[in-house]
């Protein structure tokens, strides 16, 4: 179960990264084209895609992430990778929220009224867009730290081998425990044996 949550918690990482990490490349794409139409064409695409795949990403973090950690018995705040990528991601949210979203709708604004025969404020569009450009890259690279602190784990994260779930890590537990009672009873034998060996011999003095 912990194996499967965690390959569902990398793919809603996977899903969230890559749609925000291509939103800058087709809107920086867009923009060459200097066309008003084309422009506002691909913000639309951007903003819905963050609908469909963003949010839900988001989502499917939180939902098999915490479900993973509860599986595999580690506390949330007390795992220091779990908390400092949940600090990384909820930063990532922030400017995206405040900032990426609401910057999204103003440049659109902006094109749709210049491909509608309005007037185009380049020099504003363009204002605006090293803005987004500025906490795009913000909203991904928090992420990403948050994605490689999940894969490398600093040292004493207190989670156990990626190839040991939590029923296995149990079964080793009570192995060693096994191991240790049978150890235990060899050396009791081995005691009890000396002392009979000793009092036979002081019998047959």
């Amino acid at each position: 179960m912990y194996l499967a949550l965690k390959l569902l918690h990398i793919l809603a990482v996977t899903l969230f990264l890559g749609n925000i990490i291509t939103g800058l490349f087709w809107k920086a794409h867009a923009d060459r084209s200097a066309d008003p139409r084309i422009m506002a064409h691909t913000l639309e695409g951007i903003i819905r895609s963050d609908r469909w795949f963003t949010l839900p990403g988001v989502l499917l973090i939180v939902l098999f992430g915490v479900a993973a950690a509860i599986v595999g018995q580690l506390p949330l705040l007390r795992t220091p990778w779990i908390r400092q990528a949940i600090i990384l991601f909820t930063l990532s949210g922030l400017a995206f929220g405040l900032q990426v979203a609401p910057l999204q709708r103003r440049l659109l604004a902006l094109a749709r009224t210049a491909a509608n025969g309005g007037a185009w404020d380049a020099e504003r569009y363009r204002s605006l867009s090293r803005r987004w450009e500025w906490w795009g890259v913000f909203a991904i690279l928090t992420p990403v730290g948050a994605l490689a602190l999940m894969v490398v784990k600093p040292a004493h994260s207190g989670e156990f081998p990626p190839h040991q779930t939590p029923n296995h890590r149990m079964k080793l537990t009570s192995s060693a425990i096994g191991l240790r009672g049978s150890m235990r009873l060899r050396s009791s034998a081995r005691s009890l044996a000396r002392t009979s060996l000793g009092a036979q011999r002081m019998r047959g003095r």
